[in-house]
């Protein structure tokens, strides 16, 4: 007797066999490897599309910085934008990380030196690299006492800045792979 219920419980067309379920882990890991393909690449190009609307909002801004800069100085007043003094490199990055507060999303370093930045040396955040050059009334570089391009501040002999141009911008990437992202041509 008890044989018989074992038989009629093993048999219950309600529960499913090793068989079907088997079957359907199956399937559904088929079916997940089809789709998560998709899904990442989908994440990937929404993460894309967040870094050119960052790289593009920084380049505006440069141009806003770069136009404003050129303005006040042609004037002979001194350029100000939302309060910051944009009289050297240092000032021009405090008004950009001000206006771009995405502190944990990436970082702003403004250089005066056309060098493409090293991916390696920027450890933990995505950063965006800008080269201003400040150049005198007669358009001569303003470089340091060893001939490198500087803000007016660091200049040896006694230069005054007139104007300044956008060099290149440079997106670095830190991903599993650092990289140089996206780059921008010069802005004059």
């Amino acid at each position: 007797m008890k044989r018989c219920r074992l038989y009629k419980r093993l048999r219950n067309p309600k529960a499913f066999t090793l068989v079907e379920l088997v079957l359907v882990i199956a399937l559904m890991a088929i079916l997940s490897a089809a789709v998560l393909p998709s899904v990442t690449n989908r994440l990937n190009t929404a993460n894309d599309e967040d870094l050119n609307y960052y790289f593009e909002t920084v380049q505006y801004q440069v141009g806003t910085i770069r136009t404003t800069y050129n303005d006040a100085m042609q004037e002979g007043q001194t350029p100000v934008l939302a309060g910051y003094f944009l009289t050297t490199a240092r000032n021009i990055q405090e008004c950009l990380r001000a206006a771009n507060n995405h502190s944990e999303v990436f970082d702003i370093e403004v250089r005066t030196v056309n060098v493409a930045p090293d991916p390696n040396d920027y450890n933990y955040i995505d950063t965006i690299v800008v080269c201003i050059q400040f150049y005198t009334k007669d358009k001569k570089l303003i470089v340091n006492g060893k001939g490198v391009a500087c803000s007016p501040e660091q200049a040896t002999n006694g230069a005054v800045a007139y104007s300044c141009k956008v060099v290149k911008i440079w997106y670095v990437k830190k991903d599993l792979k650092s990289r140089i992202y996206r780059q921008g041509g010069a802005m004059s």
